[in-house]
């Protein structure tokens, strides 16, 4: 009689252990529940969840019908507590994701426009492609096209190196421009040809950027001038191809 007992009380702990760690892995079992509630987002992923709760909540049943021990069905009690309260809060959290910032479109960022910058090449003017930034103020692109045209010039020393940035400078009023050379820009000039060709590069470059900027007037070191060598400066500049 008395092993019967034992064996009885033995049978029961087993059976009370058995429903603890059962319990345990089905709480460890929740955080990852919960952890995969966060993740979805998506209808069929709702339909998923679902399906994994009412599994657990058919274990719980088992399991807490099953105790004898009163501190099992406690703890059987705060688990399905705590199923409902993760389920209720995920599923009223908002998961749609908030826009902090926008960030600008990169592409818009990079993309390029093609512009032509104007030089001699054996007596005649001749041009090429350059790139610059697409979004850049008109004024910045007449500053850079500028500033390329005289570095053409320099490599070829059609014209002295000088520093176009605090040497060249220009003023846009009613539409043209006012382009202020130095003096010393000519100094290489030994012939009418060579002079027209230097001014001519840069004219042409300043007036392709824009179709309302068609006219150019120079002024030698900031003042109106009749001459530097040859041409006539007095006059209005246009674009012009043939020399």
């Amino acid at each position: 009689m008395i092993n019967l007992k034992k064996n009885h009380e033995k049978e029961n702990k087993e059976f009370e252990d058995k429903n603890k760690k059962n319990i345990k892995e089905n709480l460890e079992e929740e955080f990852s529940f919960n952890k995969k509630r966060k993740k979805t987002s998506s209808k069929s992923g709702m339909v998923e969840v679902l399906k994994e709760l009412k599994i657990k909540l058919i274990n719980f049943k088992e399991g807490f019908f099953n105790s004898k021990n009163s501190s099992i069905k406690i703890m059987s009690i705060l688990w399905i507590i705590t199923i409902f309260s993760g389920y209720l809060y995920f599923s009223s959290k908002d998961n749609t994701p908030k826009v902090v910032f926008e960030r600008e479109s990169l592409k818009q960022q990079n993309e390029k426009e093609k512009l032509y910058i104007y030089y001699p090449e054996k007596n005649k003017i001749a041009n090429k492609e350059i790139e610059v930034e697409k979004n850049i103020s008109k004024s910045s692109k007449i500053r850079r096209t500028l500033d390329e045209t005289l570095n053409e010039l320099k490599t070829l020393e059609k014209i002295p190196n000088i520093n176009e940035k605090t040497e060249v400078y220009y003023y846009i009023v009613n539409n043209i421009i006012y382009l202020d050379l130095p003096e010393k820009l000519f100094d290489r000039v030994k012939s009418p040809t060579d002079e027209l060709l230097i001014i001519y590069s840069i004219v042409n470059t300043m007036t392709n950027i824009d179709t309302n900027l068609d006219t150019v007037k120079i002024l030698i070191n900031g003042a109106d001038m009749d001459k530097v060598k040859y041409a006539n400066l007095k006059r209005d500049f246009k674009f012009r191809k043939d020399i």
